[in-house]
């Protein structure tokens, strides 16, 4: 399965490819010291585990690989003292798929931003992101091996990077770099450059279609399609990807947002089929490939639009919680996970929703400021990460009405 995650509070970095280097950028932590003790869990939830030593984080992201059963949180942190100034950097932690426990913990010397990984690669690509003026790591390809949860190799790009896709089917990773005004073609097994292909104009955002072997590049006016096993540019097409995309490769349509609004594209030629309005400003994309459902969340109206696939029509609109801000999909019970974020009045919490209908089923509690969820389709686990907590909470989805 190609997976590509990307923090819901920071823009990504850069990323960039002249020559290679191979170095360590993260230093070991004993997992035993992050472990948690046996406390009183909330109804649902099997641990909840301490990802941060300090606490509170400002954000991040949190990933599943179903191949080694593996859950992979990467958190943002920052700090400001008289005497350094601001510093920023990461940790990167990986959990049994199924308990939760950690298995190892890194440090990052890098603001983490975004994670790509691909079928079968066994390996992950994290790209780090500018904070606070800060940029560093931003013009590299930091490897993560999923076995091991370790950073095993720098790939040094020298120049900005935006976003990056994964085709493990072909085995290439793909970097978008703006300020070339290309985008890199880079050996994922490897790491090293295959190809750099020119492209006239920045590339902002890549997403990819692994069954049809389609890379879609947005730009400023338009989507630009490449042939992932030749890296040729086979189309151009007027349009963007905008805010948030996905695709749904069981129906082979790409769906994009702008605002309020939802395109969906055909994932071969990105030709446009129909757009769909959600009627308000659209925070996270997800799609029920098993229900034809498209569930849209707005966090500045605490609502999820539900919407037909299909045809573009809005279904239904719940109201919800209190700052929905990420979904994920539950195939194999057919459920959506909304997290909802809250703020110093309302708490977060995990809503359950009907794949089919959108309506509320069950509601978990989970840490202080969610910010990040990913599914483990095998052990029927939700890892949520919470960012005021510093924590990430393991839920059982089977306990859900």
């Amino acid at each position: 399965m190609t997976l590509s995650i990307r923090s819901s509070r920071n823009q990504l970095g850069l990323f960039a490819l002249g020559m290679l280097a191979v170095m360590f950028a993260s230093v070991f932590i004993a997992p035993s010291s992050f472990r948690l003790g046996a406390d009183r869990q909330p109804r649902g939830t099997i641990a909840t585990i301490p990802i941060s030593s300090g606490g509170a984080i400002d954000g991040g992201l949190v990933a599943v690989d179903s191949d080694t059963n593996r859950a992979f949180v990467l958190a943002q942190n920052s700090e400001y003292t008289a005497a350094a100034g601001r510093q920023v950097g990461g940790m990167l932690s990986m959990l049994d798929g199924r308990k939760g426990t950690i298995l190892n913990t890194s440090l990052l010397n890098f603001y983490p931003v975004a994670l790509a990984t691909g079928s079968q690669l066994n390996h992950g690509f994290i790209i780090a992101g500018t904070a606070f003026g800060i940029d560093a790591g931003t013009s590299a390809l930091h490897v993560l091996d999923l076995r091991t949860g370790t950073i095993v190799q720098i790939v040094g790009l020298g120049a900005y990077i935006t976003d990056a896709a994964v085709d493990g089917h072909v085995g290439h990773v793909f970097v978008a770099e703006p300020d070339n005004q290309a985008v890199e073609m880079v050996d994922a097994r490897r790491g090293i450059l295959l190809q750099t292909i020119k492209l006239g104009q920045a590339p902002v955002h890549v997403v990819l279609s692994e069954d049809t072997d389609r890379l879609f590049i947005s730009c400023v006016k338009e989507i630009i399609v490449l042939d992932t096993r030749t890296g040729a540019i086979v189309g151009r097409v007027n349009g963007t990807l905008g805010d948030t995309y996905m695709v749904d490769e069981r129906t082979q349509r790409l769906f994009s947002t702008t605002g309020g609004v939802i395109t969906t594209r055909d994932a071969r030629q990105g030709l446009l089929l129909y757009t769909a309005k959600a009627f308000a400003q659209i925070d996270a994309l997800a799609i029920s490939t098993g229900t034809n459902r498209i569930f849209a969340a707005s966090s500045g109206h605490n609502t999820v639009s539900v919407i037909n696939a299909r045809t573009g029509n809005v279904l239904a609109t719940v109201t919800i919680g209190f700052r929905p801000i990420a979904l994920a999909v539950d195939a194999h019970l057919k459920r959506v996970l909304v997290v909802c974020q809250g703020d110093s009045r309302h708490r977060g919490a995990l809503y359950i929703l009907d794949a089919t209908s959108g309506r509320v089923v069950d509601t978990f509690s989970v840490g202080s400021r969610p910010v990040a969820i990913a599914i483990n389709a095998l052990t029927n686990r939700a890892f949520v990460l919470n960012a005021d907590s510093g924590t990430v909470s393991v839920l059982d989805l089977g306990v859900s009405h």
